[in-house]
């Protein structure tokens, strides 16, 4: 394969493994070599196949298993997100607001009511109802706003999942591309090496 020997040489050593059918255990290796050149080099070729499928596997289960750890990180974190930006339990403070037209009524209710004199009912005006403008305190718009806060981090942290899922799947291509390129070349190798020591046995035979 190397411009070392000539065709003719070549083709005496593929006649000389193919007219036996038995060599020995350190030529067994070059025979079957021959052979493959003989029927043709098939496509399929058992020595590189199952070292870039046992690769790809390896590499695809490393990937699968970051995605899972960082997709239950993201989980754990939105969970605990929502909790803390949930609305908090009513106050003390409206509470007892709530409870003072009740105290209110209910201390009215326990003093009687004055009997005007005869002839104090003419002089006497009733009192004109004062109106508050508000008579309760709007709530905070802090629920409203703890939900947008909510919402927002979920899609952030969704968006960044997909992203980095993306990023894994580039790069699991990138290394299947790389080892099948690695697999090509040592095969390549491989077979140079066995052509040589097979010419260098020959030559030893030969001379």
């Amino acid at each position: 394969m190397e411009g070392q020997t000539t065709v003719e040489e070549e083709q005496e050593i593929a006649r000389w493994f193919a007219a036996r059918r038995e060599v020995a255990p350190d030529l067994e290796d070059y025979r079957q070599m021959f052979a493959y050149f003989d029927a043709g080099m098939p496509e399929e070729d058992v020595a590189v196949t199952p070292v870039t499928a046992g690769r790809s596997s390896s590499v695809a289960r490393s990937i699968a298993l970051r995605v899972a750890m960082i997709a239950a990180a993201c989980v754990a974190v939105a969970v605990v997100m929502t909790l803390a930006l949930s609305p908090s339990s009513p106050s003390a403070d409206s509470v007892q607001i709530a409870a003072v037209p009740i105290d209110t009524v209910s201390g009215a209710a326990v003093h009687a009511p004055s009997v005007p004199k005869a002839d104090s009912v003419k002089s006497e005006k009733p009192k004109a109802r004062r109106y508050h403008k508000y008579m309760y305190t709007p709530a905070p718009p802090h629920p409203l706003y703890a939900e947008a806060r909510r919402k927002e981090f979920v899609d952030s942290l969704s968006d960044a999942i997909d992203a980095f899922v993306a990023q894994c799947v580039e790069e699991a291509q990138r290394d299947d591309e790389q080892l099948y390129q690695q697999a090509m070349m040592e095969g390549a190798n491989r077979e140079n090496a066995i052509v040589n020591e097979a010419l260098a046995v020959l030559e030893e035979e030969v001379y």
